[in-house]
């Protein structure tokens, strides 16, 4: 079982104590909790995980998050997203960050893009 990420984009402020709360009960950890219409929130399951390359690619999520504020309210399962990159990281190890943060960037900017995709062919 591995960890899950779940992003919600431009969530208005009502709506963010219930998103909080219905998270809280299926055990997800609230992680960005700002005055910023972002909610980042995780369910562990691995214990086996580099918290510190964890804590990076999460705040790298934020970062990239914020250049969205201002579009409509998306939900993005990121799950696949941060297992990758962390996964790339174990290879790519010290040697060559740049290329990671390329890697990790495009595949965060990708997810983001894609469910906003959906949601307008949602509503189509």
């Amino acid at each position: 079982m591995e960890n899950e990420y779940i992003l919600i984009i431009n969530i208005q402020s009502e709506a963010k104590n219930v998103f909080e709360k219905a998270l809280s009960e299926e055990k997800y950890n609230v992680l960005e909790n700002t005055d910023l219409p972002i909610l980042l929130a995780k369910k562990t399951a691995d214990k086996n995980i580099n918290l510190q390359l964890e804590e990076k690619v999460l705040k790298l999520v934020i970062n990239i998050a914020k250049e969205y504020i201002g579009e409509k309210s998306i939900c993005i399962d990121l799950t696949k997203e941060v297992k990758s990159i962390m996964k790339k990281a174990e290879e790519y190890g010290e040697v060559d960050k740049e290329r990671l943060g390329n890697y990790a960037s495009w595949g965060i900017k990708q997810a983001i893009k894609d469910a906003i995709i959906n949601s307008n062919e949602k509503e189509n």
